[in-house]
């Protein structure tokens, strides 16, 4: 891409492998035209990444990646994953106050999901914990269908929900730039329905709530 000068455009919106980039690797994605990265990071806990998800992500070094990836004036979103089976609250916690450190431009909170055929579902089944109510079609990434000893889901949603707002509402701040670009025709074509879209939810979830701590 880069010999052949194409010019083009690019990013990685559905995640990549975070522990087989370095600073040569980015430098060349950079000059070979990359925009943003999607980095699925899915737990800002170490020991939930390594027990419990199994993956080989260390954090320390994604900070050190993260510094590189800005120098590089790329775009940052992320996915993370809360509700894992054997996660505790203090963790979800840690996954939220990480990535507010990180201070991505974008992030995406999901909820762990027991899809058939998966070790997720297996371990939910064993336990017992899978909901009554639960089918295949009704898995959705911002629900809980499943609840254990140290979360319910409503729990989960409300938390998942409430840091979520918080989080994304603050790019105006982090990078108002970046939001102007990410919601540019909502804001020169509706402004009103952005403008009551944010204090709906900012009403909804950043009132006082229950503490799950």
């Amino acid at each position: 891409m880069i010999d052949r000068k194409l010019k083009l455009k690019w990013n990685t919106p559905n995640g990549i492998a975070i522990w087989k980039l370095d600073e040569q690797l980015l430098k060349l994605m950079k000059a070979s035209g990359c925009y943003e990265l999607t980095l699925a990071i899915e737990s800002g806990d170490q020991e939930v990444l390594s027990k419990i998800i199994k993956k080989p992500l260390n954090l320390k070094k994604l900070e050190e990646l993260i510094k590189i990836i800005k120098k590089l004036r790329i775009e940052t979103n992320s996915f993370f994953i809360v509700g894992f089976p054997g996660e505790t609250k203090e963790q979800i916690h840690r996954t939220f106050k990480f990535a507010k450190r990180l201070k991505l431009d974008f992030s995406l909170f999901f909820i762990a999901n027991p899809n058939p055929g998966s070790r997720l579902y297996e371990i939910c089944k064993e336990k017992g914990y899978l909901r009554k109510d639960f089918e295949l079609e009704t898995i959705d990434y911002f629900k809980s269908n499943y609840e254990t000893p140290e979360f319910t889901s409503q729990e989960l949603e409300e938390l998942r929900n409430r840091e979520y707002f918080k989080f994304n509402l603050g790019l105006i701040y982090r990078n108002p730039i970046v939001f102007l670009k990410r919601y540019f025709h909502t804001v020169t074509t509706s402004p009103k329905y952005l403008f009551k879209y944010f204090t709906d939810r900012c009403w909804s979830y950043l009132r006082p709530k229950k503490s799950y701590h």
